[in-house]
């Protein structure tokens, strides 16, 4: 077993700073460094923040650095040709619901576990969820129940691409948010060097760059805290 006063002195410092780091990212704490980019045109986002995070990716004291943008995950697309499906009865709404069913799985009934319940979902094997094979050729009954069946594959075309994993948005805008911590070094001398790194970058035609962090809050409090003291100050004229 090991104690904190085991500890060496360097690790106790990383210690404590792991702790904090996972504290204000479930607080939703502000990251030291952050570069926010915006875009009415979501496509222009990965490029300018491949351009941001190329000039400022290996500045020195700059660790964890988060570029934005998460790769893509393969998917599969089921469009359904609504005159097939209106001759079985169905909709796409009808289709929809059978793919939800299959990979999501229909809560078929309840336990009590712990201090709650906790639904009871019945699935298609896996063998099945991750086959498009296997997923077009699912059984599609007619509305009136008559035979026979048809397949998933004679109302509906699968294709694959590849979909985001991450949209985000802030004020409604599409936004991009590259991100980074601090190691080493001060925040303002950091910051310092990210600013001057960053200035006369081009950027994407519609895209619009923001420094925000917690470099950004600091300075919104340093001018609060001159507003006051100006406020005093002339109370006392």
């Amino acid at each position: 077993d090991v104690c904190s006063s085991d500890l060496v002195p360097e690790a106790r410092v990383e210690l404590i700073q792991v702790l904090q780091d996972v504290l204000n990212d479930l607080a939703g704490a502000a990251h030291p460094v952050e570069i926010k980019l915006y875009s009415s045109d979501p496509q222009q986002l990965p490029r300018a923040a491949e351009l941001v995070a190329g000039r400022i990716a290996d500045i020195d004291g700059l660790a964890d650095f988060y570029g934005g943008v998460e790769a893509p995950s393969p998917s599969l697309r089921f469009t359904v040709d609504p005159a097939r499906a209106a001759l079985l009865g169905r909709t796409p709404v009808d289709l929809a619901a059978l793919l939800d069913g299959n990979l999501r799985g229909i809560a078929a009934a309840t336990i009590p576990y712990l201090d709650r319940r906790i639904d009871v979902r019945v699935r298609a094997p896996d063998d099945v969820r991750f086959s498009a094979e296997h997923l077009a050729s699912l059984p599609v009954v007619p509305a009136d129940g008559a035979l026979p069946l048809t397949t998933l594959h004679a109302v509906a075309t699968a294709t694959e691409h590849d979909a985001e994993t991450v949209v985000e948005r802030e004020d409604l805008r599409p936004a991009v948010v590259v991100t980074g911590e601090i190691e080493g070094r001060d925040l303002g001398s950091l910051m310092s060097d990210v600013r001057q790194r960053l200035s006369g970058l081009s950027l994407p035609a519609g895209v619009s760059m923001e420094i925000a962090g917690a470099w950004a809050e600091q300075q919104a409090t340093f001018r609060e805290l001159l507003g006051v003291l100006v406020q005093i100050g002339r109370a006392h004229v």
